[in-house]
Formats: structure tokens, C-alpha cells, sequence
């Protein structure tokens, strides 16, 4: 009722002044109208910011007229910055009046969030072996949590990418390759985050995932692309893509990168800083892709240890990538099931995962007054917390083998490690 009544009512008597669904109402536009030559904006060659904003770009003249007629609300802003075949998916928007879809969108996105938080109570049971009533209380923790509701107030599409993210999860240790796949797919068109899972299908030897995967990519691509002609393509390539790495000077910058603009005062960072950020990085996805890659082949039956290396990925990602905004820590909702296991385990790891999850529940900094600067990265620290007990569980298998699973309750039985 939350979720699908209570908030979605709140954006109807209560509008925010902007909002990040008019970019895919009007993606959806320009594609039902073909006018694929004005998808995205000029970028201004002033700005240190990518095209997304009014402020960093201008509008075409379709667009604008497009925007105008019928009336799209805050229509030139945020701009359109997708891949093409995004644009395409958005098209069903557009047969309803722009303040009805927007209403309904609300509610889809809040349907996401409770398939999220569905999907973290079956990771918690798979992960135990067992039904659990506690695994119930997951439900509230994530519905309720500050969190996803002002990303639904927002508008923006973090929890249908979380959801993804989650039917990801759950096809790679159930071995459903098609449907995991075309998740992963629609994850990575829509907002690019599925593709760090692709190391864990091969390290996790999923190799029918794997293909699965790249056949329905292939096939999205060779199905969009005579629609959409190659024009947008090279206009993404060539004046969106190399801005999208260009981080924020703001405290919702929830990176690493934005954590340094932040308490050095300096933007943009420095050429020392940015290598500084780069190597780290990369020596961050090195060490876990040795780590995944020297985990012997039982390892990876266990579905606490692929869990937690789709935790790792995601959690390697979000502190990385320069631009983190605070709503992407919604794409860890669906893995607070696997963390809500790892807290079984042990006393220690019950409070770090609890202080995983808490320091992420809301983003403090942005709605108490006065919060003191100091702790305006919290986020981020969840981030890194969650990353490192994934990288732990990965490195050490799942130590709880041996369990069997009861008849009928739809887990698969725990492997036995030697």
C-alpha cells in the first residue's frame, strides 16, 4: 500500500519542482516520431559536466517542439542521454498523457522496489536452505526505507535497474540463462550497470548465461538498429559518451571521486588525483578478478559465494565510477538477502553487515539540517563495508555446507566444500 498507493499520491498532491522522468518520456517521443537526428542535445563545451542538465546543454528544435506539444512538464530538463535502443523501450510512455504516465511510473517503480525486496527474502532462504519467517522483515526494511522513497519521488528508473540486477542474481544461481540474460541485457541498455556481472558468469563458469546473455544483446542490437539508423549511435559516441564519466561537485556524489571534490575543496580534481582514482580502480578490479578466478569450480555452486560476487562487482562499480549518485545504492537492495544471511553467521559480521545497510537506508546528508560534513560520505562507506565482506565471503566459500534443504521449499541443496 506504501509502495503502490501512498507514495505514488504524494507525487500527484505534492509534485517536486524537478523531476528525472521527462528524459524518458521524451526518449520515448522522439522514437514514435522518428526524429531520431535531435535524441540528444548539444553539449555546452564550456560545461564540466555531462549533457544531462539544462545548464550543460541546449535542445534541438524537435525536441523542443516536441517537449512543448503535447505539454511535457520540465520537458527540457534532464535531457535525453541513453543509448538509442533505450529510447525505443520507452515508447509505450508516450500513449498516455504525460501527468497520467508520470503517475503510472511512480507506481511501476514502486512495484520494482517490492519485486526487489521479494527477491532479497528468496536470496536470504536460498542462501539458509530453508524457509524462514524472518526472512519477512526484509520486505518492510526495504519498501520503508528512506531510500526508495525519494527515488520513486524522483522519478528516476534506479529500481527497475535494481530489480534487473536482481532477476540477474537469481539466473545465475538458479542456472536460467534466458531469463537471467535478458535481464542483464535490459539492465545494461537502460543504465550500463549489469555489465560488471559478466566477469562473475565467466569466473562462475554460467558459460549458457554467458552466451544467453550476448545472443539477446546481439539480438537487441540487430532488432533496434533499423529503427534507429546509425546516426544516434555516432552522436552518442561521439559528443555523450566520452562526458559520462565527468563527476559532480555535490555531497549526492556518493564516489570515491566525489568524496576527494568534496573534503579538498577542489573541483575539477586535479590530474594526480583523477590517476590517483584510475589506478586504484583498476588495481580494485584486478584483485577481484584473481580472486574469482583462483576459486575452485565448487566454490561457485554455493549461492552465498555467486551472491556476494555480484556484490562485489556492483560495490566496485559504485565507488569508482566518478559519477555515484546516492538513489544507485537501490542496486544492492535485492543482495541485502544474501547480507541478511551473512549477519547469521557470526556475531562480528552480524554488525557489519547491519551497519552496511544502515549507513545506505537513507541519505542523511541531504534532508537533516546541519548534517555535519564530516559524515556526508556515509554512503559511500556502506558501499565499501558491503564490498569487502562480499570479497571475504568469496574468498573463503560457504563454511555453512552441509545443510540440506527441506523438501518443497524451492532451495537448492547447500554443497559440501572439502
Amino acid at each position: 500500500m506504501w509502495l503502490l498507493v501512498g507514495i505514488p499520491l504524494t507525487v500527484r498532491f505534492r509534485p517536486l519542482r524537478a523531476k528525472d522522468f521527462p528524459q524518458f518520456y521524451m526518449g520515448g517521443l522522439i522514437a514514435r516520431n522518428h526524429a531520431w537526428e535531435s535524441l540528444y542535445p548539444n553539449p555546452n563545451l564550456d560545461s564540466p559536466y555531462n549533457p544531462g542538465l539544462k545548464w550543460d546543454s541546449t535542445m534541438k528544435p524537435r525536441y523542443q517542439e516536441l517537449a512543448a506539444n503535447p505539454p511535457v512538464e520540465t520537458g527540457d530538463e534532464p535531457r535525453f542521454i541513453q543509448i538509442p535502443p533505450a529510447a525505443v523501450l520507452f515508447v509505450p510512455l508516450t500513449f498516455l498523457p504525460y501527468r497520467v504516465a508520470y503517475v503510472t511510473w511512480s507506481v511501476l517503480m514502486g512495484a520494482c522496489c517490492l519485486g526487489s525486496a521479494c527477491l532479497a527474502r528468496r536470496f536470504y532462504e536460498i542462501c539458509l536452505g530453508r524457509p524462514s519467517p524472518k526472512s519477512a522483515l526484509l520486505i518492510p526494511l526495504i519498501s520503508c526505507s528512506y531510500l526508495a522513497y525519494i527515488v520513486i519521488r524522483c522519478s528516476n528508473i534506479e529500481l527497475l535497474i535494481s530489480l534487473l540486477l536482481g532477476l540477474g542474481a537469481l539466473g545465475l544461481i538458479r542456472k536460467t540463462p534466458m531469463s537471467g540474460g535478458l535481464a542483464v541485457v535490459l539492465a545494461f541498455v537502460i543504465k550500463y550497470a549489469s555489465a560488471v556481472y559478466l566477469p562473475v558468469m565467466l569466473f562462475a563458469r554460467r558459460w549458457r548465461m554467458l552466451a544467453a546473455t550476448l545472443l539477446i544483446g546481439a539480438l537487441m542490437l540487430a532488432a533496434t538498429l533499423p529503427i534507429t539508423g546509425i546516426g544516434p549511435w555516432r552522436e552518442f559516441r561521439e559528443s555523450i559518451l566520452p562526458r559520462l564519466s565527468r563527476p559532480y561537485d555535490n555531497s549526492n556524489n556518493q564516489s570515491l571521486q566525489g568524496a576527494i571534490m568534496f573534503y579538498t575543496d577542489q573541483f575539477p580534481l586535479s590530474a594526480g588525483n583523477v590517476i590517483f582514482c584510475r589506478v586504484l580502480a583498476g588495481v580494485g578490479l584486478a584483485g577481484l578478478l584473481a580472486l574469482f578466478a583462483t576459486r575452485p569450480a565448487r566454490y561457485w555452486k554455493a549461492a552465498p559465494v555467486a551472491l556476494a560476487a555480484c556484490a562485489a562487482m556492483v560495490g566496485w562499480l559504485l565507488i569508482f565510477s566518478p559519477l555515484t549518485w546516492d538513489k544507485y545504492s537501490t542496486y544492492f537492495f535485492p543482495l541485502w538477502g544474501w547480507l541478511a544471511w551473512e549477519a547469521t553467521r557470526s556475531r562480528v559480521r552480524g554488525v557489519w553487515a547491519g551497519l552496511s545497510i544502515a549507513l545506505v537506508w537513507a541519505p542523511w546528508f541531504s534532508v537533516v539540517p546541519h548534517w555535519p560534513g564530516v559524515l556526508s560520505y556515509h554512503m559511500l562507506a556502506g558501499t565499501v563495508l558491503l564490498t569487502l565482506l562480499a570479497t571475504a565471503r568469496v574468498y573463503r566459500g560457504d563454511e555453512s555446507a552441509g545443510e540440506s534443504t527441506p523438501s518443497g521449499a524451492g532451495c537448492p541443496p547447500a554443497e559440501i566444500n572439502a
